[in-house]
């Protein structure tokens, strides 16, 4: 049998569609995971959507995401870094990689890249809350404290400041009781 160009145009035309409807399968089975919070589940689905440059964007950040809610760090780093490349200036994913960078453990670099983006954006609570639950779990209450004053003179309105307040007494009582010297009983004197 032979086909003339017309009749592979078709052909290759409704390829080209079916490829298209089932990258966007892909990425509604991947949205349906991550609804029903399976992340991980919904990886290789928008790893599959990204075949159509048409979703390719918003499956990759998607991705991302994935990678961030089921605690996969280094890949979640690595998309989020790929967009940051693209919107240098993108304050969101500016945020994503600093807190990606504390979930990793890589304190420091996320602490300098709180301090720089509060530099920039000092109206952001956000941003000053995060930058204090950061310095928490770090260990660094003291610095949290001081912080939290500058957040507090700052947003004194804000809904989290008594919240923020507990959680730092918390720590400093926490660090000073650590601190104090133990009864000969209890360091096994």
């Amino acid at each position: 049998m032979l086909f003339s160009c017309a009749t592979l145009d078709k052909i290759s035309g409704k390829r080209a569609a079916e490829q298209k409807n089932l990258c966007t399968e892909y990425y509604n089975i991947a949205e349906g995971y991550m609804n029903i919070k399976e992340y991980a589940k919904a990886i290789p689905y928008y790893e599959k959507a990204m075949a159509d440059a048409d979703l390719y964007s918003s499956a990759y950040y998607e991705l991302g995401r994935a990678y961030a809610l089921s605690k996969n760090w280094e890949k979640a780093e690595e998309v989020f870094r790929a967009f940051l490349e693209k919107d240098a200036e993108n304050l969101d994913l500016q945020m994503s990689v600093a807190y990606i960078l504390a979930m990793k453990g890589d304190f420091n670099e996320a602490i300098e890249m709180y301090r720089s983006l509060i530099e920039k954006n000092p109206d952001v609570a956000e941003l000053q809350k995060n930058y204090i639950a950061v310095l928490l779990s770090c260990g660094r209450a003291e610095m949290a404290e001081e912080q939290f004053a500058a957040f507090s003179a700052h947003f004194p309105d804000n809904s989290d400041l008594s919240d923020l307040k507990a959680k730092i007494t918390s720590a400093l009582a926490d660090k000073a009781s650590d601190a104090e010297p133990k009864p000969a009983s209890e360091n096994g004197e």
